[in-house]
């Protein structure tokens, strides 16, 4: 059970030399304070009964203003728990502050706080990017939680729809309205029951995914290119990543010397966080050697592409991504490939030449590095690094050179 209590913050002392009151709550180890208001001399607090000491002129009155918060607070805590014993300390400070903040984007500002780091930028930009649409559909007016029901979703839905933006990316700017509501009913700002989601379902349109096949494959293999010049790094980016099962770009773009284990390579995935340890091929092992002479000490990067500077890591990786597509769409064309190139095709392609070649679908996907919970509770109980080793070798084996 929750427990509720007023204290005295000894660790913020006011100019007339008082101390702040809260009221505090404990539960599941977790302590969250409330302000109320009010401040007495620390001679005036008896901390054990959390009254205020008759040397206080007013003690009389602030001890039964006390007692009457006292009592709602503990009054609130009881009966969220009663309805739903697993709420938090924070549910039940909310609800005692009577919930003041229904504004969508003043809640939707404050939870994206989260992604504001590094690692999660990306995920930051694009909530920002949606809110900034979301305030022009609206002519920055304000907008509660209230509003946002099945009728306001479907107009959103519609207006997303007229300025140009498909099924999948309107599925997105819902899917993350979706999430800032979750949050707020956890916090207990909005209630269940008015969940628009309940009846409202997003819609997504299953999309083409690019693929090479092992002839364009090698064409992309054979074409001859200007040692030293972008165009030929990408190239060996773009291969070396179809030899270690589709590693992603910016996972390319990042690695180091470092992470060349003997014949292995080990990273950790930015996007999952999972540690991936990769059976060297032999092509993997020849591009390598392209590099061995040139690795500097400064970064002991194994690709030249990504710049070191003062921005944002999430900043730097986007144009070093930006400028690979774009050499890739070069490559393609010097290769006579009619296929729009991309760092992702390299992982299409190594997924595709894997299920032709019947690869087990768990090891597809422990190479691939899913995260969605759907694909990979298959591969979970029993995976083999062994059978991941032999697939990849003969999944990367060049063909026709």
């Amino acid at each position: 059970m929750a427990k509720v209590k007023i204290l005295l913050w000894k660790h913020q002392q006011n100019a007339d030399q008082t101390y702040p009151l809260y009221l505090r709550i404990y539960k599941d180890r977790r302590v969250k304070l409330i302000s109320i208001g009010y401040s007495v001399l620390l001679k005036d607090w008896n901390e054990k009964a959390c009254r205020v000491l008759p040397s206080n002129k007013n003690y009389v009155r602030l001890n039964n203003l006390f007692s009457k918060l006292l009592l709602d607070a503990q009054s609130t805590a009881l009966e969220i728990e009663t309805a739903d014993f697993s709420s938090t300390a924070k549910q039940i400070i909310t609800r005692i502050k009577g919930a003041p903040n229904k504004d969508y984007f003043a809640f939707a500002y404050d939870y994206i706080k989260q992604f504001n780091n590094e690692p999660q930028r990306g995920t930051y930009l694009i909530y920002i990017t949606q809110l900034a649409k979301m305030k022009k559909y609206l002519n920055n007016h304000s907008l509660s939680f209230k509003d946002i029901d099945p009728t306001f979703l479907r107009r959103y839905e519609t207006y997303l729809k007229s300025i140009g933006n498909g099924t999948n990316t309107i599925h997105g700017n819902l899917k993350r309205i979706r999430s800032i509501y979750y949050a707020a009913i956890k916090e207990g700002v909005i209630d269940q029951s008015k969940n628009p989601f309940f009846s409202f379902k997003l819609k997504i349109e299953k999309t083409k995914k690019e693929r090479l096949t092992i002839d364009e494959l090698n064409q992309i293999r054979r074409v001859e290119l200007p040692e030293g010049t972008n165009v030929w790094h990408c190239r060996n980016m773009f291969v070396f990543s179809f030899c270690n099962m589709g590693i992603r770009i910016s996972d390319v773009l990042c690695l180091k010397w470092d992470n060349i284990k003997g014949n292995k390579l080990e990273y950790k995935m930015k996007k999952t966080k999972d540690a991936m340890s990769i059976f060297l091929s032999s092509e993997a092992e020849s591009i390598l050697e392209l590099y061995r002479n040139d690795r500097t000490i400064l970064t002991n990067r194994i690709f030249p592409i990504l710049k070191d500077g003062d921005s944002p890591l999430y900043d730097r990786l986007k144009n070093a991504i930006s400028l690979t597509n774009k050499s890739l769409k070069e490559l393609a064309k010097r290769a006579g490939i009619n296929k729009s190139l991309s760092t992702h095709v390299a992982r299409h392609t190594w997924a595709q030449r894997a299920k032709d070649l019947n690869v087990n679908l768990k090891t597809i996907q422990k190479g691939l590095g899913h995260e969605n919970v759907r694909t990979t509770e298959i591969y979970l109980s029993d995976f083999n690094d062994n059978d991941l080793a032999q697939a990849n070798e003969l999944i990367t084996a060049v063909d026709g050179r």
